[in-house]
């Protein structure tokens, strides 16, 4: 694990390579309203970061474990998706914030689990449309997707 200043640094430097899931059930999509820049207050995916030496597919699922406390079951590789943002966690980073996302559709393993999302959110939601304060980058997934056509 690296120290918050380290990664503040190499936030202001490169890219950051992230996964990120669009878990759905049917005719309807698990968003997570978010707590922290970038985006904040919006609609967003589950995702993040992926660590040294970590495969994409573990990545992936760490993540859905550590923001909604759920396992789940990918079906398939969505596409490579790029976001920048002026904003991020740290309130003085100069450069914002450049991820490129590798995103996948998933499902929850057993849809009737508990959600319990973790302090990075503030509530999910499941939508069965795209609705206004869904984060711009991530309509432009779900339009990809199709799940809501």
């Amino acid at each position: 694990m690296i120290s918050s200043e380290k990664y503040k640094d190499i936030l202001e430097e490169i890219p950051i390579c992230c996964v990120d899931l669009l878990i759905h059930e049917g005719k309807k999509i698990l968003l997570i309203k978010r707590n922290e820049e970038p985006e904040k207050n919006k609609w967003a995916l589950i995702g993040g970061r992926i660590h040294k030496k970590e495969s994409l597919i573990n990545a992936v699922k760490r993540k859905a474990f550590e923001e909604i406390g759920c396992e789940i079951e990918i079906e398939k590789f969505l596409g490579v998706y790029e976001t920048v943002f002026d904003k991020g966690s740290f309130e003085d980073l100069k450069t914002g914030i450049h991820t490129i996302n590798m995103t996948y559709l998933a499902r929850l393993k057993n849809p009737k689990e508990e959600i319990k999302v973790d302090s990075t959110s503030s509530e999910y939601k499941w939508f069965n449309k795209i609705e206004k304060n869904i984060a711009i980058a991530v309509q432009k997934v779900i339009k990809d997707s199709k799940i809501l056509d």
